[in-house]
């Protein structure tokens, strides 16, 4: 997954502790989907309702603007807006401090904060996210673990005004924007877990995950993933991958990436013909991301290889190198076919 966790500034764009220091922006669209145009470019989002997740499909007609990293003029810290329960007056404060101390680049001090504010989930939830963007991936697990089980997440957050929001790449295509919701976190914790070689209980965390909601997408492409990369993995994950992207693939944003998926887990699985399908399925759609028809021919080339149908493979990989010679390794197919 190589989850991608940062402040909003110029080297590291994407990822934000919301508190307008990013600049206006203009968002329109119906519930669910928004358009945003503002400083990072234009992107279109996409809200799956009552999950705490939205996604981003970043430059569908070009590449994505990069944001400033300066501070907009005149913005104000937030201020702490604490429960009415005393106890948890200075769990709060310490939280709004690490808030803070993180969004000012000053990691150490935001963890040394979080310390005393060890009775909030959500000071769990951040201690981890800090743990991921330094890739302590143990550290990372053990804080978001401690933090679904607390439960209560986002709840300090919300009372003290703070949209906190990670956005990370689901896979090369596909950038999710988590909040600290349960079934987010569980999408965290699988990237921790996945990262540390325990392919077993990120893909628990993402079955716990599709538990509640069946079709989600994300999740589902997610579990594929890693069904993919997992060493030594057996047919009976990569088709419990495919039940669960089959159950996502309906009409909308996520179709042709579902699609290209359950493709490429259909062709590990030794199903070509299956696999072509998927592919084309996608191919099919208008509006689709810079680069991702020539991944979707290149592809069905290759599974069109595996059928035998060579004239069809070489028919696909040269719409590939006509448009782009440098694309993967198509050139280089292409001459080995030749004899070139």
């Amino acid at each position: 997954m190589g989850l991608r966790f940062f402040k909003r500034t110029k080297r590291f764009p994407g990822v934000t502790l919301n508190m307008s220091k990013s600049g206006p922006s203009l968002s329109f669209g119906p519930r669910g989907l928004k358009h945003t145009i503002g400083p990072r470019g234009s992107r279109t989002t996409v809200g799956v309702p009552g999950t705490g997740l939205s996604y981003t499909f970043e430059g569908w007609k070009g590449k994505p603007a990069v944001a400033s990293s300066q501070p907009t003029a005149g913005t104000r810290e937030p201020v702490l807006k604490i429960s009415d329960d005393a106890a948890s007056v200075d769990e709060e404060r310490a939280l709004l401090r690490a808030v803070i101390a993180f969004q000012s680049g000053k990691v150490d001090q935001a963890l040394r904060h979080l310390e005393a504010a060890k009775g909030l989930a959500d000071a769990f939830w951040l201690g981890g996210m800090i743990h991921l963007q330094a890739s302590r991936w143990s550290e990372a697990e053990r804080d978001l673990d401690v933090a679904i089980t607390i439960g209560s997440l986002g709840e300090a957050f919300e009372r003290n005004g703070i949209n906190a929001e990670i956005a990370y790449p689901i896979t090369d295509e596909l950038t999710a924007h988590i909040g600290p919701s349960l079934q987010a976190t569980r999408l965290a914790l699988a990237e921790a877990c996945q990262e540390l070689d325990r392919n077993a209980v990120a893909i628990q965390h993402l079955e716990a995950f599709l538990k509640i909601d069946p079709k989600d997408p994300v999740a589902a492409i997610s579990y594929a993933e890693i069904a993919l990369e997992a060493e030594g993995t057996g047919s009976e994950l990569l088709l419990r991958a495919v039940s669960h992207l089959k159950a996502t693939l309906a009409p909308g944003p996520f179709f042709w990436i579902a699609s290209l998926m359950c493709g490429r887990v259909q062709s590990r699985l030794g199903r070509p013909e299956d696999a072509i399908l998927n592919f084309m399925a996608a191919i099919q759609l208008d509006d689709l991301p810079n680069g991702i028809p020539l991944l979707l021919r290149y592809e069905m080339a290759l599974c069109y290889g595996e059928t035998g149908d060579r004239t069809r493979c070489r028919q696909e990989l040269s719409a590939v190198y006509a448009l782009d010679p440098n694309f993967a390794d198509v050139g280089q197919r292409l001459g080995a076919r030749t004899g070139g």
